[in-house]
């Protein structure tokens, strides 16, 4: 199985090689692509109205490490930030950005 743009793509050989009556052989491939929601995430956004804590994970931000950018939903008050990283040995990158557009808040990061 390889991932291919947030889907998968399985082959199956389904049938085997058939001889046809005039001698030539026959074989039946599938190619199926089955939808997936995204790559595994690699880091969890976290926040907190202080900047000392207590930091908690935003289970709504969406987070797409493959472009380097997360989305969340703005808060009324002010919110600190942060990212945790969800690998063992993996560090967190570094927040460049953070952009309020209406409802949300757009945080654009790079890996270090």
């Amino acid at each position: 199985m390889q991932v291919v743009s947030a889907a998968e793509v399985i082959r199956f050989r389904l049938q085997a090689e058939d001889e046809l009556a005039d001698g030539e052989s026959l074989a039946l491939n599938y190619l199926v692509w089955i939808p997936t929601d995204k790559l595994p995430q690699r880091w969890a956004l976290q926040s907190a109205a202080q900047a000392d804590g207590p930091y908690v994970d935003d289970p709504m931000a969406d987070v797409d490490s493959e472009l380097g950018e997360i989305q969340a939903v703005a808060q009324e008050e002010a919110r600190f930030y942060r990212l945790r990283s969800l690998r063992e040995g993996d560090t967190a990158p570094q927040i460049n950005s953070i952009e309020r557009n209406g409802g949300e808040v757009i945080l654009r990061v790079e890996e270090m």
